[in-house]
């Protein structure tokens, strides 16, 4: 088996995503053969090579709820999703709202489950994010799509296993990531390319089937993340991006009747959020999906704190009105890197000030992505942990 460090590709990227820029380790060699269960992200996340730059794998990420002092247990309580994000008490997982109460402001996390890890270390990820008063862990991926083939290249079963284990242990929901195409994750000509999405849809049906198989009876398995990403648009739109969420998101609440998240990204194309309204609203006015996690690209992107009320804010307004007519919720993905090729983590001075903008539009936030930057390589806290940690009265 090659493996080959490719940086983020710097030909024709508009916007450098999520899953493009986690570390650093492809390989486009590997068969399909899903016993082999040696992820594409090996030990540090994926790379997007689409004309916009991948995107978080997904950054769908979802509700909350969990055990502990400070909220009710996995998978109880709620009333109605009409409730609010903000509201206490139950999950979205059972109808109810998002959030269990906590002194810190971020609900969770993604997680960029790899095979380049063992499943102790997974565990450990866990109990570190219930440490911050986390309450929710979104995987980012079960699977990795072979470029070309689309054969399965699985995280094993025993990493996801260690993670519901640790999620049902220590109160933290885990919300889970069905098949990403990494390599469409921010690229304009696959977007448009039905047959790409024909196959994407069919691996997403056979990963959703393969995770209800195995996970069903998981008290801590709480939510879908549909994982190749759609964006911000310009007057070309979104190709068939939107039929990709909605026979995905049907799919997965006919396997398990959870609740789905999506997580686009903003994009350098961009400019108007208006198009970025119209756009949304008719796509999850079409779908079945419950939370749309805006990516705020403020690593990717380099945006500097005094930029923000102009580069995200209106683009998470315009997500939040068109979350408003269809239903679902809103929370804000903040970029815990900064950079790519190679990324950083973020100084806890301007992450501080991506947190502030979820709050001043009363919306939950999460962060892409923990394992990496949040914690040293032996799982042990880094510099944003012990920043985020003070935080706690």
């Amino acid at each position: 088996m090659t493996r080959l460090f490719i940086a983020c590709r710097a030909v024709d990227l508009l916007y450098f995503s999520l899953v493009s820029c986690a570390a650093g380790v492809n390989d486009d060699t590997m068969g399909p053969d899903e016993s082999n269960g040696d992820a594409l992200m090996g030990s540090g996340g994926a790379l997007g090579t689409g004309v916009l730059g991948g995107g978080t794998g997904g950054a769908s990420t979802g509700g909350i709820g969990g055990t502990g002092a400070n909220s009710s247990s996995v998978g109880s309580g709620g009333v109605s999703r009409s409730g609010g994000a903000t509201s206490t008490g139950g999950t979205l997982a059972t109808g109810g709202s998002i959030a269990g109460t906590s002194d810190l402001p971020l609900l969770g996390a993604f997680v960029a489950v790899t095979n380049g890890q063992e499943p102790q270390y997974w565990d450990k990820v866990i109990v570190q994010m219930a440490a911050l008063q986390m309450k929710v862990a979104i995987v980012q991926t079960e699977s990795y799509l072979v470029p070309g083939s689309n054969g399965r290249n699985a995280v094993t079963t025993d990493r996801l296993q260690a993670v519901l284990d640790a999620g049902a242990r220590e109160g933290v929901e885990i919300w889970m990531g069905v098949a990403l195409p990494e390599r469409g994750n921010g690229d304009l000509t696959l977007a448009k390319d039905a047959n790409f999405i024909d196959g994407v849809v069919a691996a997403t049906k056979t990963s959703a089937d393969l995770v209800n198989s195995r996970f069903k009876n998981s008290r801590a398995w709480a939510g879908w993340y549909l994982p190749l990403e759609f964006w911000t648009p310009d007057e070309s739109g979104l190709g068939e991006l939107p039929r990709y969420v909605d026979e995905g998101s049907a799919y997965l609440k006919s396997v398990n009747d959870l609740p789905v998240l999506v997580s686009p990204f903003i994009s350098t194309l961009g400019v108007d959020p208006q198009l970025t309204e119209s756009a949304f609203t008719s796509l999850l006015l079409a779908a079945d999906v419950d939370v749309v996690a805006l990516q705020d690209g403020v690593g990717a992107r380099k945006i500097s704190a005094g930029d923000l009320s102009v580069r995200v804010t209106p683009w998470l307004e315009a997500v939040q009105r068109a979350c408003e007519s269809a239903g679902c919720e809103t929370w804000l993905n903040g970029e815990s890197f900064y950079g790519v090729a190679p990324s950083v983590a973020a100084l806890p001075s301007n992450f501080s000030q991506q947190l502030a903008v979820a709050t001043s539009r009363s919306v939950p936030a999460i962060s892409f992505e923990f394992s990496n930057y949040w914690l040293l390589s032996n799982g042990e806290p880094g510099a944003l942990f012990n920043w985020y940690a003070a935080l706690a009265p």
